[in-house]
């Protein structure tokens, strides 16, 4: 693991990543849009008729035949849309130029909106989870005030500690993200507590070894509502 020698520990800032998070759902959001429009443009000055699907003409793909003025055509479409899957001998609507009816696609909801409406649906999702992770972050940040100020201190010997990895590499299975948990004893409900640092870029050991103790702020009328504060170092009277 990498270690951080005595230097504070860099933590990942919760909101800025939530804004980025949201930041990147409504870009989604706004791309489906756009794509939707478009596939309604390709569709304007077209005729409609009812095709249907035949046997699959290679792969994945299925041909759809319809007629127009006693001429038969075909078009092709996949298989499987983002939505549906086509099956033989389904009808569907074909949107066809009325002056070469040779150029033809599938016209319904599913081919034509589906991946408009999967993609638009995904950025919300993100959107949302941007905006609970913002949520959450603005929450832990007025916490993390609120013991600043107001909180009791307590100092966790550092054999009372240890560092679990939540995160790894997925090609090099190299630790990326560390968290450190120190346990305690309430002296008011003589109950075993735990505070779990903010998520940590590198490895905390060696700066927990060399100070001996870690700072932890709680609430004394619910322990539960705790941080580690790593910018405060013992002072000498402390040890």
């Amino acid at each position: 693991m990498t270690d951080l020698g005595t230097t504070t520990p860099m933590t990942f800032h919760a909101t800025r990543g939530a804004l980025i998070a949201g930041a990147i759902g409504i870009a989604i959001a706004l791309a489906a849009v756009v794509w939707g429009v478009l596939s309604m443009w390709t569709l304007e000055g077209t005729a409609r008729t009812d095709g249907t699907v035949m046997l699959a003409s290679s792969g994945d793909g299925r041909v759809v035949e319809f007629a127009v003025d006693g001429t038969r055509y075909t078009t092709s479409t996949s298989a499987y849309s983002v939505l549906h899957t086509y099956s033989t001998g389904e009808r569907v609507p074909v949107a066809y130029n009325p002056k070469d009816p040779a150029h033809a696609e599938v016209a319904d909801l599913h081919s034509t909106y589906g991946g408009p409406l999967f993609a638009g649906g995904f950025g919300v999702l993100v959107v949302a989870a941007g905006t609970a992770g913002y949520v959450c972050g603005r929450r832990k940040m007025k916490l993390r005030e609120w013991l600043d100020q107001r909180g009791r201190e307590i100092w966790v010997p550092a054999e009372h500690t240890r560092v679990r990895v939540t995160h790894h590499d997925c090609h090099s299975h190299r630790p990326l993200v560390f968290v450190l948990r120190a346990t305690w004893v309430d002296p008011i409900s003589r109950r075993t507590m735990h505070a779990d640092s903010d998520m940590l870029r590198a490895d905390p050991s060696e700066l927990v070894r060399s100070r001996g103790r870690v700072r932890v702020l709680y609430d004394p009328a619910d322990p539960t509502r705790n941080r580690i504060d790593f910018d405060h170092e013992p002072q000498l009277a402390e040890l």
